[in-house]
């Protein structure tokens, strides 16, 4: 509902679309509290999300099967090592991955270094993206997970690929946080803006 009746805006798009026409697998990342950026960007087929093996996790599996994805269980509290095969497979098999580099728990905003190690040792990009809107509603999360309400404006903010085949790990995930706050940082403006603007 939201979706449908909200305005969009998009900045770095043509970001998205050169990793979309890559033959090979990439991966779409963004913090938990913009998790819905990802689902709402990707649109190349069938996107795996790595989900924790929590209830909250199989709460957003149903819905990412509703939209036609799946999911591979896992995180860095349960199940991770596990998870972080299955990216890897899933990568080297050319299928897309999505991911929130600091769920299920946080802390908000650091990135685990799953996400930066599985496309290292697949030589596969990342792809930071986040979003804001106006007007929102803030969850009383640890995240502070952000939800559009209806009829608003949803500002999309994709920034250029992540290449870490051959970075450092802690530089990779350096670069990666950094993409991520300055992708959430500029979408949260645009909606401050827009606000103003009325």
């Amino acid at each position: 509902m939201c979706f449908i009746t909200s305005r969009k805006q998009y900045e770095g798009i043509e970001n998205l679309q050169s990793v979309e026409s890559l033959p090979n697998g990439y991966t779409i990342a963004c913090w938990h509290g913009r998790l819905l950026s990802a689902l709402w960007l990707y649109g190349r087929g069938n996107a795996f999300a790595v989900l924790s093996s929590h209830k909250d996790g199989e709460m957003f599996s149903r819905v990412l099967r509703y939209f036609g994805h799946d999911c591979v269980r896992g995180s860095s509290t349960r199940g991770g090592s596990a998870a972080l095969r299955q990216m890897i497979k899933k990568l080297r098999q050319g299928c897309d991955i999505a991911i929130t580099p600091d769920g299920p728990k946080g802390p908000p905003r650091i990135v685990k270094p799953g996400t930066m190690v599985a496309a290292k040792s697949t030589k596969t990009a990342v792809l930071p993206v986040s979003y804001s809107c106006q007007p929102l509603r803030h969850l009383s999360s640890w995240d502070s997970f952000v939800l559009p309400r209806p009829f608003g404006t949803m500002f999309f903010v994709i920034e250029p690929p992540i290449f870490p085949a051959d970075l450092e790990t802690d530089r990779a995930n350096a670069l990666l946080g950094q993409a991520l706050d300055r992708a959430t940082d500029t979408a949260d403006t645009l909606a401050q803006s827009s606000k103003k603007g009325r």
